[in-house]
């Protein structure tokens, strides 16, 4: 029910964009035809109608339901079409750029309003939407979902023991904001042709909760990295975990020549110094012949980050936000940047993501960050190079 709403709003601002481009082009080029114009009208009512339809959905299971209020109800459709009337008026007068810049500014503010940001549908949003969106209701999905809960419990009960209570809202809302990302990644193990193979092995470069996720699901999963913290983690789920710093281009990975079926190197390039070249070959080296390597990273060519830059401001500063050890993103790469690296390292790519589960709103962020990822989702939808992650599965050559 969720997943049809979400592209029922979709489908609102694609005829919305297409609307725009009957006007862009009634304008610029002076076509009196009035097939056109009639068309474009029509096409205007259409939305009209569609979106008062949207703001009349009451069914309370609905995250994207309004309020019960009629008043409330009625007063947005009011806004709603006083908002059509001024574009038209501005049409008639032939002011096109500010009928766009008035269009797309408020057409998707007022859409982003109305779509519930209450504590219910945020709940919801958590619950049933925060997967994957096309995710469908599995065993699989369960027992990752248990897996998910055990974590929460244990956090839960680590607070209550060490009453901390700044590194348990910490952890229990890295663990909220990631499950996403979590279930996309074992997922991608599934997609590997090379996960038909009996007893293969995986090694988790620079573990976290995926790695505990993949040895509770029966995958036989090794971790290198330098935390201490997940060493302890680790040695308490019996998983094999050596120390190796991959931001150091002298050191090794401790395990012999073509160990493993497969590498995941997940959300850690970011928060590397040296060329990702040093590591890549040290990767590559370990991998079996044919064997995988799965790499997702955040993608630097995002919307807000295209704004920003047009308007002469950083991006990604370093260290400015976070100055916790390893934590902060030193370096953000685009999808053909890592692509050109994999190529140069030895790697064939195979398969290109880019995933949605870093444009969803998230309890990690404020209500203006949720706002503005709402005005922002219709053009990751559209326009995919915009979202704010990548994933690249690369075989070795």
């Amino acid at each position: 029910m969720i997943r049809n709403n979400i592209k029922f709003i979709i489908t609102i601002e694609i005829l919305f964009l297409v609307y725009l481009l009957i006007l862009f082009f009634q304008t610029f080029f002076l076509l009196n035809n009035h097939l056109i114009f009639i068309a474009s009208f029509f096409l205007l009512i259409l939305i009209i109608i569609l979106r008062i339809l949207f703001l009349n959905f009451k069914q309370k299971k609905l995250i994207f339901s309004i309020q019960k209020n009629k008043k409330f109800n009625y007063l947005n459709i009011l806004l709603f079409v006083l908002f059509y009337i001024i574009l038209i008026i501005f049409e008639n007068k032939n002011h096109c750029f500010f009928s766009i810049f008035l269009a797309l500014i408020l057409g998707f503010i007022i859409v982003a309003i109305f779509i519930g940001l209450n504590n219910d549908g945020k709940n919801k949003f958590k619950n049933k939407f925060s997967i994957l969106i096309n995710a469908k209701l599995s065993k699989e999905k369960s027992f990752f979902n248990n897996i998910y809960k055990e974590f929460m419990e244990e956090i839960q009960q680590t607070k209550v023991k060490e009453k901390e209570n700044l590194s348990y809202t910490r952890e229990r809302e890295y663990l909220l904001y990631h499950k996403a990302r979590y279930f996309f990644m074992y997922k991608m193990l599934n997609t590997v042709d090379i996960n038909k193979r009996k007893y293969i092995k995986i090694l988790d470069i620079g573990p976290s909760y995926l790695t505990i996720i993949l040895k509770k699901m029966h995958y036989n999963v090794f971790a290198v990295g330098i935390d201490k913290k997940w060493q302890k983690k680790l040695h308490k789920e019996k998983i094999e975990y050596k120390k190796y710093d991959c931001n150091t281009m002298d050191t090794k990975i401790p395990y012999p020549l073509e160990k493993f079926d497969i590498i995941i190197f997940n959300e850690v390039i970011e928060h590397l110094t040296i060329h990702p070249k040093h590591y890549l070959l040290e990767f590559r080296r370990v991998l079996k012949q044919n064997g995988v390597l799965i790499i997702s990273i955040p993608n630097f060519a995002t919307l807000p980050n295209r704004i920003m830059l047009l308007l002469g401001i950083n991006p990604q500063p370093m260290f400015l936000f976070d100055d916790r050890c390893g934590e902060a993103h030193i370096r953000v790469y685009t999808m053909n940047e890592i692509i050109s690296l994999l190529k140069q390292s030895g790697f064939k790519v195979i398969k290109k993501y880019r995933p949605l589960y870093f444009d969803l709103p998230s309890i990690r962020r404020t209500k203006l960050i949720q706002f503005l990822r709402i005005i922002i989702y219709p053009f990751v939808i559209i326009f995919p190079f915009l979202r704010a992650a990548i994933c690249v599965i690369a075989k070795k050559r």
